[in-house]
């Protein structure tokens, strides 16, 4: 659910605005609005937002849904 919520109203977003370089920082704030309005099973540290993105960009990126690297 969490890799169709990232893909669905993140990147489609950004795609629809002509948007083509996923900004990380982008997606860790919108996973940390999303944790801090009870949408994640838990409440998210900063740290776990961070993993969590960096897991899921690399995830989209490994199946071909992105291209380019992921900065670990």
């Amino acid at each position: 659910a969490l890799l169709h919520d990232v893909v669905t109203e993140i990147l489609l977003s950004m795609h629809a605005q002509g948007i083509a370089d996923i900004d990380p920082i982008a997606v860790q704030r919108t996973l940390a609005r999303w944790s801090d309005k009870g949408q994640t099973t838990t409440a998210w540290s900063d740290n776990t937002t961070v993993r969590v993105s960096k897991g899921l960009l690399a995830t989209l990126r490994d199946s071909g849904v992105l291209q380019g690297a992921v900065n670990k």
